[in-house]
């Protein structure tokens, strides 16, 4: 469990680094949330095994973080904007009743979102 939270822990960074562009903020925090919705979607029905193996260690992920972070810095979004549109995304994301490790990634969202600990800068 530790690894896997170290794999969100890692995702959220990437997050963090997300970035606006040509929409301007809002835009980059809603792609924000989508790329965390298809890392939910990515362990639906996985079993603790599966997760050993890390099954979001993708170049795919890495990638559209890179281009979040990317975009944010050329929009000029600061973490404490990003943060609170993440905020108020969070609740935009689910995950099936078979998907406990997408139910626990969404918990880690809010909660760093509530608490304001959730940034988009790494």
């Amino acid at each position: 469990m530790r690894k896997l939270t170290m794999i969100f822990t890692a995702l959220a960074l990437m997050l963090a680094a997300c970035g606006g562009g040509d929409a301007g903020c809002p835009s980059i925090a809603d792609d924000g949330v989508a790329l965390i919705q298809d890392a939910i979607d990515e362990l639906d029905g996985l079993s603790l095994a599966d997760l050993d193996s890390n099954p979001l260690d993708s170049d795919d992920y890495e990638r559209r973080a890179e281009d979040l972070e990317r975009r944010s810095g050329q929009a000029g979004c600061t973490d404490d904007e990003m943060a609170e549109l993440f905020s108020e995304r969070v609740d935009r994301l689910s995950a099936g009743s078979d998907n406990p490790a997408g139910e626990f990634l969404i918990s880690i969202m809010a909660a760093a979102g509530n608490e304001g600990e959730f940034t988009f800068g790494g």
